[in-house]
């Protein structure tokens, strides 16, 4: 383009030339820069929750995997000892157990001793050598289970109390009465009857623990296990006469 001008009567020409294919630019404006930085942040943010929620939930996938593995390792080592109940060495050389032609009747008192109580087991077994037939224990102090798996000796902590609060624990001992089977005697009892013939019991023992996380009181989990007592009972007519069948 070319213009023209006059100053103190000369004539001036100007000539600007635009070269094809180029354009003056501009930068950005404050609007554009502020609305680019809020996306950014808002983007950031997003990143950084997704993150932290990840985090969390890693944490407490943690938290309930120890949990539920503590309580699993309790409960193994308590039911492999409830297995024992009743266990005596003399069972090999039928000591304890009546048979036609013993001199005497001879029972296996051990079978009978398993008390439970709301929050603790006591029960006997005869581990063989010298160790003491018992009494062994488990029991729920406080936030704790604790064992005691010798005579006379201490009590060790089940559970890590830095790791689970145990909230509940629940002992049972059930008879199973439907595989209850009758011994036969040669003779029918005073009233005519089989009553009193002695009777095979399958026993068997469960406990339940419930736990919740120490630093998170959300993650609560709870485990059974049942166990058959490897020393069935047999109940007799008279154990104060030691009466297994009817004279």
């Amino acid at each position: 383009r070319a213009f023209g001008l006059t100053s103190r009567g000369r004539s001036v020409h100007l000539i600007r030339t635009l070269r094809p294919g180029r354009r003056r630019q501009a930068g950005l404006s404050i609007v554009e820069l502020m609305v680019g930085v809020a996306i950014g942040l808002v983007i950031t943010a997003a990143a950084a929750l997704l993150m932290s929620g990840q985090l969390v939930e890693n944490r407490r996938l943690l938290t309930e995997t120890q949990v539920q593995q503590d309580l699993r390792a309790a409960a193994d080592i308590m039911a492999r000892e409830m297995r024992r109940v009743g266990a005596s060495g003399e069972v090999a050389s039928l000591g304890s157990i009546w048979y036609p032609g013993s001199p005497q009747v001879l029972r296996n008192d051990m079978a009978n001793t398993f008390i439970v109580s709301s929050t603790q087991i006591d029960y006997n077994y005869f581990p063989g050598s010298s160790a003491l037939p018992g009494p062994f224990k488990y029991q729920q102090q406080g936030t704790l289970l604790r064992a005691q798996l010798s005579a006379n000796s201490g009590w060790q902590e089940l559970t890590d109390a830095n790791v689970m609060r145990i909230t509940s624990f629940t002992p049972t001992i059930t008879t199973d009465s439907s595989a209850a089977v009758v011994l036969p005697c040669p003779k029918l009892c005073a009233d005519l009857t089989t009553d009193c013939w002695p009777r095979f019991q399958v026993r068997k023992a469960r406990i339940t623990i419930e736990a919740e996380a120490l630093r998170d009181s959300t993650v609560k989990r709870a485990i059974s296990s049942t166990v058959r007592l490897r020393n069935d009972h047999v109940t007799f007519a008279d154990w104060s006469a030691n009466e297994i069948c009817p004279l």
